[in-house]
């Protein structure tokens, strides 16, 4: 009866024998292989021997099955346990992909709503600036918002966020024993206004700080349409 060996795999997983687990729930499954109770055991005992990757594989496989969720409520709360565990550690490695690749940790710093900073900034650029921006925000340490009282097209709001960003890197690097050094993808093209890059580069040289350039032409794109307001 699959009930016996249920309990006895589940007593191996108690012992700490997870290994032991594995291969008694792998040959019960040979010959029940629809008990999902004894995949479930497999995927448990895979986890806590730290294979990770096979214990995901097990769950993918059970979800595409259809995904029955165990009677037993120990075995339940452990897989879900087990399914947040993956989760959150698929999250980290992403993380860690995008600090090695970058060498260092990415933290961002936005004037007002991820949304609106995308509609306003973002996405007359192209939809696949879209998706980098998104993926920049999957990838980042931090996420800090700081919406003011400006419309997201107000100038103001995007000095006000630069000027949030520059003082947590100053800070940032204090905390480093270094100094903070920004860099500036630019046109190098002079600007009037209070915000855009030549606002901010003008801002951090005045006060005795150091950028490094990188060059750039920016191309021409298409200013968005915007409704005439209603009177």
């Amino acid at each position: 009866m699959t009930s016996e060996g249920e309990a006895n795999v589940r007593e191996l997983i108690d012992r700490g024998e997870v290994l032991l687990a594995y291969d008694h729930a792998t040959a019960l499954l040979a010959e029940h292989p629809d008990a999902p109770a004894l995949r479930y055991l497999a995927a448990l005992s895979l986890a806590r021997a730290g294979a990770r990757d096979r214990a995901r594989a097990e769950l993918d496989e059970l979800d595409a099955r259809g995904g029955v969720i165990p009677s037993d409520l120990r075995l339940a709360e452990d897989v879900a346990a087990l399914r947040a565990r993956l989760v959150k550690d698929e999250a980290l490695g992403q993380s860690g992909r995008a600090r090695r690749a970058t060498g260092g940790d990415l933290h961002v710093v936005l004037p007002c709503r991820p949304h609106e900073f995308a509609a306003s900034s973002v996405r007359p650029g192209g939809e696949r600036w879209v998706a980098r921006f998104h993926a920049c925000l999957r990838a980042a340490s931090t996420v800090r918002c700081e919406p003011s009282c400006a419309r997201p097209d107000d100038p103001s709001m995007y000095a006000f966020g630069s000027r949030l960003a520059m003082g947590a890197a100053i800070i940032r690097a204090h905390t480093l024993t270094t100094q903070a050094v920004q860099l500036a993808i630019w046109d190098e093209r002079a600007s009037t206004g209070k915000a855009g890059t030549a606002a901010d580069v003008e801002c951090w040289r005045s006060a005795g700080r150091r950028t490094e350039v990188v060059r750039w032409n920016r191309p021409r794109v298409a200013p968005r349409h915007r409704p005439e307001r209603s009177t």
